[in-house]
């Protein structure tokens, strides 16, 4: 697997934030911001529990049936994209975030096939908000026409997806892949969120990257789209410089969304962590916490490219 050099990634964190601070003053005044009350107050009634939405496959498995609290996500920052909503700028910048990752999708099916839909989502160190990244877009997702998703907590140290969405689930894919005798519908849970599934981690396993690597998590990820073959797959994995998991992610999806957090995550961090996930030849950054501009960019979530020697990638 060729390595990127120095010399063909630019400073990306600077660039960044060079042209946020530039369009800062030709900025047009921020429209009103909705508290989480205002944009939840007219969402739609939730579908009842368990349904697939929107005409999904009935091969998919019938799960544990899980309600997710607009409330309590809202109080996170975590907003549905519905109709009733009204102005939410973080929604606006996910549809963004969504239009570039189903266009390296679209792209990348020719070549690449199923492993096209498979998505990971991570960063370089803890606290950079890639669970909030992974969560919204999601959502986003699934809001799509004709586009259904199946959230993978595969953060097996922190469980950072259902702490998120306050939801309890005791196991996960690691304890069926540990040999536990469970099935994909015992683990798998269906959301009140029309065309959104989750799947749990369950408990941390001292051999987790032999379970990664092995041909057992292929076939389940592979029975996921054998059921379902238009469905993307998002994976929330543990970040790159806490854990080699990521690069190994990196080897079975067909793009990875990288979260940057602005004024915190170093060059240097992101430098060392993005030379871990080459296994990926589609690399997107997205730049978190920065200030929210809705321009012709992203604003509060910056993307860009750069080329590696493996071909190239989108960030």
């Amino acid at each position: 697997m060729a390595a990127v050099t120095d010399l063909e990634r630019p400073d990306l964190v600077r660039r960044a934030a060079a042209l946020m601070q530039a369009r800062q003053s030709t900025a047009p005044a921020a429209p009103h911001t909705q508290t989480p009350a205002e944009a939840t107050a007219n969402l739609p009634p939730s579908m009842p529990l368990g349904t697939t939405g929107r005409g999904a496959p009935q091969g998919m498995p019938k799960g544990r049936s899980v309600n997710l609290s607009p409330t309590v996500m809202a109080s996170k920052g975590i907003f549905l994209p519905s109709a009733g909503a009204g102005f939410v700028p973080s929604i606006e910048e996910f549809r963004l975030l969504k239009r570039h990752v189903l266009s390296t999708v679209s792209r990348a099916r020719a070549t690449m096939g199923l492993l096209a839909n498979r998505v990971l989502v991570t960063s370089a160190c803890p606290g950079d908000g890639k669970t909030f990244t992974a969560i919204n877009l999601a959502l986003s997702l699934a809001f799509e026409h004709d586009r259904r998703v199946t959230m993978v907590d595969a953060d097996s140290q922190r469980q950072s997806m259902v702490n998120y969405l306050g939801i309890a689930a005791e196991k996960g894919w690691i304890d069926m892949m540990s040999g536990e005798p469970l099935t994909l519908e015992d683990i798998y849970l269906n959301t009140n969120i029309p065309n959104l599934d989750l799947i749990p981690c369950g408990k941390h396993a001292a051999n987790m990257p032999e379970l990664i690597s092995s041909k057992a998590m292929e076939r389940f990820i592979e029975s996921l789209q054998e059921r379902d073959p238009d469905r993307i797959i998002i994976f929330d994995s543990l970040p790159c410089l806490v854990s080699n998991e990521p690069a190994i992610f990196s080897e079975k999806v067909g793009q990875v969304v990288f979260v940057v957090a602005s004024d915190e995550t170093k060059r240097e961090e992101v430098q060392t962590a993005l030379r871990l996930i080459t296994g990926c030849p589609n690399v997107g950054l997205v730049l978190n916490k920065g200030p929210s501009m809705l321009s012709e960019t992203f604003g509060k979530y910056g993307y860009g490219y750069y080329k590696t020697n493996s071909g190239s990638s989108q960030v």
